[in-house]
């Protein structure tokens, strides 16, 4: 990563090369000024020491060249310390309004920042916008995931319950026994969301407890044994 340096510094040193450029410009134009008027006889060194309190009309000139000059410097200088800075601002403006219009990919160019406060702002700005486009894909992953596992017990209870009205399926205790089963599936599904959500909000608390792998292992069997009965597996 290129070292920047902060803002405050760089103000700074604009404003010293402003400065310093403005005097070193003031004194030699004028020098070229006074020694041209002197030499094209419109002023005498004698008259500028008799009336060093009265402007000369060359002492006009000199005055509003390095008004102009100096403002003219200070104008370049500061549009372009302005660019350095607005720059990089556009650039994070531009992704900013991406990704509200649903562009989630859309990242701030980071590879002209000239200075160290502009670069951790859209350093933060692309790590959010990193974790906010990968949240939205875990999402998106978690509710097809949610579909599905609801889908299954669902349409088992379905088949099950059209069954008994049609009077395909006899309602005995082996039926209520596997329609128990999807339903306590569901209620371990609805159980996991609410543990996913805990973790997600950085609330789950763990209790380690003994549990009966058999009960457990016999539940999946339940729910999965109409297919494991369509496909001959046992």
């Amino acid at each position: 990563m290129k070292s920047h340096s902060g803002i405050s510094k760089q103000l700074f040193i604009a404003l010293s090369i402003v400065n310093l450029s403005v005097t070193l410009f003031s004194v030699f134009l004028g020098y070229f000024i006074y020694n041209y008027a002197i030499d094209a006889g419109w002023i005498t060194l004698s008259s500028l020491q008799e009336d060093w309190t009265e402007f000369h009309f060359v002492d006009w000139i000199w005055l509003s060249t390095v008004i102009f000059c100096g403002g003219v410097i200070s104008i370049i200088i500061g549009m372009h310390l302005a660019q350095r800075f607005i720059k990089p601002i556009n650039f994070l403006a531009d992704a900013a309004k991406k990704i509200s219009q649903g562009d989630l990919s859309a990242r701030a160019d980071d590879s002209q920042i000239h200075s160290t406060e502009i670069a951790e702002l859209m350093h933060n700005f692309n790590s959010m916008a990193k974790q906010l486009e990968s949240s939205v894909k875990n999402a998106q992953l978690w509710n097809a995931a949610i579909a599905h596992e609801l889908r299954t017990p669902i349409t088992i209870l379905q088949g099950r319950l059209q069954g008994v009205l049609d009077g395909v399926f006899k309602p005995d205790e082996i039926l209520f026994k596997s329609l128990l089963n999807q339903v306590e599936g569901l209620s371990h599904l609805v159980e996991d969301l609410r543990t996913l959500s805990l973790v997600e909000n950085q609330q789950l608390r763990l209790n380690y407890e003994w549990v009966n792998i058999q009960d457990s292992v016999e539940k999946v069997l339940k729910i999965f044994e109409q297919r494991f009965t369509t496909a001959n597996l046992t």
